[in-house]
């Protein structure tokens, strides 16, 4: 979409119009970054849950095969059976947190944001470029 750039009649109208588009950009990019930090956060959520539910299973695994040996102390067999409970109880609860429901929406809105800002941002720039030429080219 081309813009009318003569529209802008005199210099302080191009400086005002250059002054706001960049406003615009700086807010994109910001959106822009916002975007990948919440896309960092979420990665590192995902792995935090399953470093949990892989440490809760390796704690399963290991309180089973100790409840299955023969010469544990009551005292021991206690700690053992409240080592898989508690274990078993993180697993569930990972289990069911991992269907949010939301169906993928989230992320998809969140590519959507992204495809904005790759398609706003160009256009952003090649207009404060013709308003820049603008400006130049009206008498001082």
């Amino acid at each position: 979409m081309a813009l009318d750039v003569a529209l802008l009649k005199t210099r302080p109208q191009c400086l005002e119009a250059k002054k706001q588009l960049e406003r615009r950009l700086a807010r994109l990019a910001n959106r822009d970054a916002n975007l990948d930090f919440r896309e960092d956060e979420a990665e590192f959520r995902e792995e935090s849950a399953a470093a949990r539910l892989l440490r809760a299973t390796n704690d399963r695994v290991a309180a089973q095969a100790q409840l299955a040996r023969t010469d544990l102390t009551a005292a021991e067999r206690r700690r053992q059976e409240t080592i898989e409970l508690r274990a078993r109880h993180l697993i569930d609860a990972a289990a069911e947190g991992s269907g949010d429901g939301t169906g993928g929406v989230e992320d998809f809105m969140q590519n959507v944001g992204a495809a904005e800002i790759d398609l706003v941002r160009p256009f952003l720039t090649a207009t404060i470029a013709a308003v820049q030429v603008r400006h130049d080219g009206l008498p001082v």
